[in-house]
C-alpha cells in the first residue's frame, strides 16, 4: 500500500466481526478507486463527552488477505497524541497534532494547515514531503512527494497522520 504515489481515505462503514461486536472500516485505496486496505476500529466509537479518557486503538490493514500493517493508539493525555507500531508490534514513530517525532525522538516533519481542506507536511528543513486534502465524499487524499518520501517507514508516518485527523466514525 505504502509504494503507491497517493492514497484515499473513504468514509467510515459499519459492520459486525465473526463474535457479532460491531467492527468500523475505512477503506483505503490508490488513486484510481482501487481497494488497497482498510483502517478498522473495534467497538463504538466515542460519544460522551469523558471519552477522551478512553484509549482508542486502530489496526490499518492491507492487501486482499487484510494483513496487519500498523496499529496507532491514542494515549491518555491532554495532549491528542497516537503512538504509532508497525505489524511487530515495533514502535515506530508519535503524531502529534502538528509534529510528527520518530521512535528515537527526531523530528520528522510538521503540518501547516493551508486552508479548511488541505494541509502540507514538511520536514524540519521546510521541504513539503506530503499533502493530505479533504476530496469530495469527506474522502481524504495524502499524496507522498515520492523523491522525499522513499522511507516506508516515514510514509508510515504520514499515512497515521492523515488517519488521525479523523480518527473515528461519528457516533449515531
Amino acid at each position: 500500500m505504502l509504494e503507491h504515489p497517493s492514497l484515499r481515505l473513504r468514509q467510515w462503514s459499519k459492520s459486525a466481526d465473526t463474535e457479532g461486536e460491531p467492527t468500523w472500516l475505512r477503506p483505503i485505496a490508490d488513486a484510481d478507486g482501487k481497494r488497497l486496505g482498510a483502517v478498522r476500529l473495534r467497538g463504538v466509537p466515542a460519544s460522551s463527552w469523558f471519552s477522551w479518557l478512553r484509549s482508542a486503538r486502530l489496526n490499518v490493514v492491507e492487501g486482499d488477505d487484510d494483513s496487519e500493517l500498523m496499529q496507532m493508539r491514542q494515549s491518555w493525555s491532554l495532549f491528542n497524541v497516537w503512538e504509532l507500531s508497525d505489524a511487530e508490534d515495533m514502535h515506530v514513530g508519535s503524531v502529534y497534532a502538528r509534529t510528527l517525532i520518530s521512535s528515537v525522538g527526531d523530528c520528522l516533519a510538521y503540518v501547516s494547515k493551508v486552508d479548511s481542506t488541505h494541509v502540507r507536511i514538511v520536514d524540519p528543513a521546510g521541504i513539503e514531503i506530503a499533502g493530505i486534502r479533504v476530496c469530495e465524499s469527506n474522502t481524504v487524499e495524502l499524496t507522498f512527494n515520492a523523491t522525499q518520501t522513499t522511507n516506508p517507514f516515514l510514509r508510515m508516518m504520514l499515512l497515521a497522520c492523515a488517519i488521525a485527523m479523523d480518527p473515528a466514525p461519528k457516533p449515531m
